[in-house]
């Protein structure tokens, strides 16, 4: 059996970069909020990382192409229709972006992250219907599993670290929101990049241009398009508190897309759930964040679950529902 399908090197790589990356963000970001840390515009400072993926994309897409600004273009001229599609994915993932920094300065990393695990469930029930494949019981009973260790490693965990003022009532409405937005835009990314043969790199842009124009309504619509001048935008490319978080993130938004197209969105909740047990280690040695007893029993649960939903059954996937992909 092989481990979450996990069955080539690239498959593996994709998984563990994807984990790291997430774990490694949300501590830098939760540092970087502390009540004795100056505040910052997290709307502005994911303009500066959106436009950073956009160029990083631009420039990757153009090297693909054997470095022909032509046959980019003839893509596009291609792909048009493709790229409008890709205005409703990049506005749920501006609205995902934003509420993960709010989410995060109301409650503590491992909080957050166990109350993001009530995805799994929702995430597969929107997956097994837009690509037309049943999930089997023992798979269901895996979620459930996974589910059941971040309930767990919830009632063991403390809801903040020592001295600091949270709202878990307006954290839990952001994680809601959240989930409906991250779940939406996952499953609707997945079934675009693995639709007909354009450059993912070329996808890529088509969704960080949506993103940086998302973005700029955003700042204009909650009355943050101040923070945007050439001044603030340096002082968040030169901030060694910011500066992290903008590299963290555009690696993950290419590693995001690299995920979707070799794996899918349920194995995405799944590498998220396993970020809880790396974020309760990391958070206790950096934050005093401590970690119960019940923690390890949550980890073997965890473990257990995993292990049931890679019980993939033998027969052939069946294909991507065709009638989803047209009307996409």
């Amino acid at each position: 059996m092989v481990v979450l399908g996990l069955d080539t090197t690239t498959k593996q790589v994709v998984f563990l970069n994807y984990l790291g990356l997430w774990c490694a963000l949300r501590l830098v970001i939760y540092a970087s909020q502390r009540e004795d840390e100056k505040e910052y515009s997290p709307a502005a400072l994911l303009v500066v990382t959106t436009m950073l993926k956009l160029g990083i994309s631009v420039v990757w897409c153009w090297w693909d192409t054997q470095r022909s600004v032509h046959s980019v273009w003839q893509q596009v001229i291609l792909s048009k229709q493709l790229a409008v599609r890709y205005i409703a994915p990049a506005a749920s993932y501006v609205i995902y972006d934003n509420l993960m920094f709010f989410c995060l300065s109301q409650l503590d990393p491992v909080t957050y992250v166990i109350l993001m695990q009530f995805r799994l469930p929702i995430t597969g029930f929107v997956w097994q219907i837009v690509f037309g494949r049943r999930m089997e019981i023992v798979q269901w009973l895996g979620l459930v599993l996974v589910m059941s260790a971040c309930i767990l490693q919830r009632s063991t965990a403390r809801s903040s670290s020592p001295g600091r003022s949270v709202n878990i009532a307006l954290g839990i409405v952001g994680v809601v929101i959240q989930i409906a937005c991250g779940v939406f835009s996952s499953v609707y990314n997945e079934s675009m990049l693995k639709k007909g043969d354009i450059s993912l790199h070329l996808q890529n842009i088509y969704m960080y241009t949506h993103s940086v124009i998302c973005n700029f309504l955003w700042l204009y619509f909650t009355g943050q398009s101040s923070s945007l001048s050439l001044t603030a935008a340096w002082q968040i490319i030169s901030s060694p508190k910011q500066l992290p978080v903008i590299i963290l993130l555009a690696c993950i938004g290419i590693s995001t897309s690299l995920f979707l197209k070799h794996l899918d969105s349920v194995k995405k909740s799944i590498a998220s759930a396993i970020e809880l047990f790396g974020d309760a280690a990391l958070s206790w040695y950096f934050f005093g964040i401590p970690i119960r007893a019940g923690t390890s029993f949550a980890l073997l649960l965890c473990a257990s679950g995993i292990i049931l939903y890679s019980k993939e059954k033998s027969d052939p996937q069946l294909p991507i529902s065709k009638q989803y992909l047209e009307n996409v």
